[in-house]
């Protein structure tokens, strides 16, 4: 992901250092290749949001992209959520083929 942030107050810049595929003219451009939100570590608690999907039937639950690229999971993987009621809790882990 990347990010570009005015640093010097420029309303329009000019149209030739618009180029974000070279660094030539930095002058006005800081780059930050930064996420936006803190990193997912350990034992640390982020809150996040289930949203309702397909007019309520389902619910998703969006996961820090950390996360996914620890566990080196890919998009459309399968993945297994097992329900514990006791201790109320999803666990989620990569599903094993036959």
């Amino acid at each position: 992901v990347l990010f570009v942030v005015m640093t010097q107050g420029y309303r329009n810049p000019p149209e030739e250092s618009m180029s974000l595929g070279t660094r030539q003219d930095t002058s006005f451009l800081e780059y930050n290749s930064r996420m936006a939100r803190p990193k997912a570590t350990s034992g640390k608690k982020q809150v996040r949001k289930l949203t309702k999907v397909g007019g309520g039937a389902s619910y998703s639950l969006a996961l820090p992209v950390e996360i996914i690229r620890k566990f080196k999971w890919k998009e459309k993987q399968k993945l297994t959520v097992t329900v514990d009621l006791k201790n109320k809790k999803l666990i989620i882990r990569d599903w094993k083929g036959k």
